[in-house]
């Protein structure tokens, strides 16, 4: 991807499109590039030596001046840069022959950082914090503007930073003896890459940002390609991701909120918290925690006395947390669990500030809770529509009324 003549200011503009129309704005600006200087402008006439003027006093030497980030992409980048704006923001695309060595298939990789995570537009869209990454200045003022923050740029060195560190615990494990999955060669490929990218000056990482405004340093919660990915609320930091599969009679979940106390969600068939089947867990001090309950009136939901929810795992960050588990689809405990059909339900979610001791139930919830339908046995995403939590009020501690735009959570949870 050649970007000689383009300045990088003129390549962050394009992290403000629509995805669609970034790569006609990338022609649009490769067209309109001025050509090389060298070719196109000639040398200026010398002048005439100027006439001797009497010797004067040499003024005080001046500091030198701050080196200037570079304007435009350095030739030896070029291949570095295509190979981050494959692997992380465009994709690959492989030519897989067929059997028979006459048809040839393309099989696309996906990239590793999701359109919101570099894409102004689309992190907008789905109201992902945003970051320009070369012009911050003026990016302040825009947050200013629309009150919207966005992370720094070294976000995003940090997670480099971070991958260039596992790669090399991946060859160490390979010296050791313990192979990766992978083969070697290519762990070896990928530190290579990395260890060029490290070689570039500081300067060169802010100012290029690794191409189109990545500024955020995405976090890869899971491998598993999931069949529905679903915002349940707080603008699209509270989202379920799952698969059914109905041959095996089980369903697995992925869910994300943006705490690292408690987080909940369940299944309500009325659209309440009465009868409501609910999971509910964590990470504390490190290990996660995690339980299946019931909640038979609109107050705390009491734990199932049989646990047909299996936690496959638990994790947190420094801003969220997210549990994967799985149950089956018919648990044959109709007292307690929701069993999944081919109806619409109301996927219910809370979150607390705080974990729990040990011992000890979650805190009150407040404001931080939602709902919506869903369909859970479809996976082409037919039914998805964002519902009020569950009714109830103050008294009911677990519900009350939500606004259109999924802020006024209430309840317990």
């Amino acid at each position: 991807m050649k970007t000689s003549g383009i300045s990088w200011r003129q390549l962050d503009g394009l992290a403000f499109l629509p995805e669609a129309e970034v790569e006609e704005g990338m022609r649009h600006l490769r067209e309109e590039a001025p050509p090389e200087a060298a070719s196109t402008e000639a040398a200026p006439p010398e002048e005439a030596p100027p006439k001797e003027a009497p010797p004067e006093e040499a003024p005080p030497e001046a500091a030198p001046p701050e080196a200037a980030p570079p304007e435009e992409e350095p030739p030896e980048a070029e291949d570095l840069v295509s190979y981050f704006d494959a692997t992380y923001v465009s994709g690959n695309v492989r030519r897989i022959p067929q059997p028979g060595g006459l048809r040839v298939r393309l099989r696309r990789t996906p990239a590793l950082f999701p359109p919101e995570t570099w894409n102004q537009h689309e992190a907008t869209f789905h109201g992902k914090s945003r970051t320009n990454n070369h012009s911050e200045a003026w990016n302040l003022r825009l947050q200013t503007l629309i009150g919207h923050s966005h992370p720094r740029v070294w976000k995003l060195i940090d997670v480099l930073q971070s991958i260039l560190a596992t790669k090399i615990t991946l060859v160490a494990k390979t010296d050791a003896g313990d192979p990766p999955k992978k083969k070697r060669k290519r762990v070896y490929l990928q530190l290579q890459e990395l260890e060029e990218m490290a070689g570039f000056s500081l300067e060169f990482i802010v100012t290029a940002a690794f191409l189109f405004g990545v500024g955020r340093g995405a976090t890869n919660q899971t491998d598993t390609k999931w069949a529905r990915t679903e915002a349940l609320g707080m603008n699209g930091r509270v989202w379920l991701q799952w698969t059914p599969r109905v041959g095996d009679g089980d369903i697995e979940f992925f869910f994300v909120a943006p705490s690292t106390g408690w987080i909940g969600m369940g299944f309500s068939p009325n659209g309440e918290m009465n009868g409501a089947d609910i999971v509910i867990g964590g990470v504390r001090n490190g290990s996660p925690y995690f339980n299946d309950r019931y909640s038979a009136s609109n107050t705390l939901p009491v734990v199932d006395k049989q646990q047909n929810y299996q936690l496959i795992s638990g994790a947190e960050n420094g801003t969220h947390t997210w549990l994967r588990f799985s149950r089956k689809i018919d648990t044959t405990d109709a007292s307690q669990d929701y069993q999944i059909t081919n109806k619409p339900v109301e996927v219910i979610w809370a979150y607390g500030d705080k974990d729990p001791g040990t011992g000890e139930e979650p805190a009150y919830h407040g404001r931080q809770r939602g709902g919506r339908t869903l369909s859970l046995l479809d996976a082409t995403g037919n039914v998805g529509t964002t519902s009020s939590p569950p009714k109830g009020g103050r008294k009911a501690k677990h519900s009350s009324e939500e606004s259109s735009n999924d802020s006024s959570e209430e309840g317990r949870g």
